[in-house]
């Protein structure tokens, strides 16, 4: 054969490269004169695979031997390594590989066991749509670190999505610290997918409040051909059944892309993760009482209660805040330092 190696000993196809079809391999292999195969698709199966199913590794190549036996040849499929996100995006749907590089969570979640994972060069989105725990066991945070992940590559309507199908991953140190890349609606490309950035600067087209799996117009005053918009997947954030904000805001949010097949239009969307992802894009507070920094609020008494504290803050027109613990996430019941207001 000239794709993948015989291992005749222990009949068995080696190292086949992903993704190949029967009829791509079929036409690699050379068997005796006078003899034959075909390739099924399971060991001991009597179904032939079709030519442009892709070949797996429960596919089997069959030679029928002149003593009216049949010989099986089991298939392993190759596995492709890479150390970088953005060779992994770029690599053909169906590829099998493994992920050797270390990555960081920026999001994870218990439906279909899904993480979102960034590195230096690009992001994708696991899916581990399997018994929770899923392939990849132990619990990820985000922030902690993760390596060697072994996938299928799977287009998603455009989305790059590492599709898993075996216990794989473990934690590592050393990964990078993600900073969302401050992007605008313009700014956004499909190459941000899966990406943790922070989009400044628009409204949304509707009022009410945040329903789970739904889609929002966004709008910054300029009309394009591709189509932004904010998506709400993330059922469990705790801004559902919140009021949509009426005036501009910026958000740190996670880049998906949907291209449905029947438009040439691109539809870019971003995620908030939570409330905390939210920021008034006139993101500023005022006090006559502490010292307000563009990160940091000081000079506060040491006996200051969290309602005083909050009754000598003032909002920008418009902007509403909150105090959090320290995780972003979690509304303040008490006051100490460390803890955010998030305007």
């Amino acid at each position: 054969t000239t794709i993948g190696t015989i291992d005749e000993p222990n009949k068995k196809i080696l190292n086949v490269p992903g993704p190949k079809t029967v009829t791509e391999l079929k036409a690699a292999i050379t068997v005796s004169p006078l003899a034959t195969f075909e390739v099924y698709t399971a060991a001991g199966g009597s179904t032939v695979a079709t030519g442009t199913s892709l070949v797996n590794s429960l596919y089997v190549v069959k030679v029928p031997a002149q003593d009216a036996t049949t010989q099986e040849y089991a298939i392993t499929i190759e596995v492709v390594s890479v150390n970088t996100l953005l060779a992994l995006q770029s690599l053909p749907a169906n590829t099998r590989a493994k992920y050797t590089g270390k990555a960081t969570v920026t999001y994870s979640r218990t439906a279909r066991n899904q993480k979102y994972i960034q590195d230096a060069t690009g992001a994708v989105l696991i899916d581990d749509n399997t018994t929770a725990p899923g392939f990849i066991t132990g619990t990820y945070a985000i922030g902690d670190g993760i390596t060697n992940i072994e996938g299928k590559i799977s287009l998603y309507y455009s989305l790059v999505q590492f599709v898993l199908y075996t216990a794989t991953g473990e934690t590592c140190t050393g990964n990078p610290v993600i900073t969302p890349e401050v992007k605008t609606m313009a700014s956004l490309t499909p190459a941000d997918q899966s990406k943790l950035v922070k989009v400044v600067n628009y409204t949304f087209g509707v009022t009410g409040n945040f329903a789970a799996s739904t889609s929002y117009a966004m709008n910054d005053g300029t009309t394009r051909d591709t189509v932004y918009l904010f998506r709400s997947p993330f059922t469990e954030a705790n801004y559902i059944t919140t009021p949509i904000p009426t005036t501009a805001v910026s958000s740190v949010s996670i880049v998906t892309i949907f291209q449905p097949k029947v438009s040439s239009k691109v539809v870019l969307q971003i995620c908030a993760r939570n409330l905390a992802d939210f920021q008034s894009a006139v993101a500023n507070i005022t006090s006559s009482v502490y010292t307000v920094g563009a990160t940091t609020i000081t000079n506060i008494a040491p006996t200051e209660t969290l309602a005083t504290f909050k009754t000598n803050l003032t909002p920008a027109t418009g902007a509403t805040f909150e105090v959090y613990e320290n995780d972003g996430v979690t509304v303040a019941t008490t006051l100490a330092s460390n803890f955010k207001v998030i305007v």
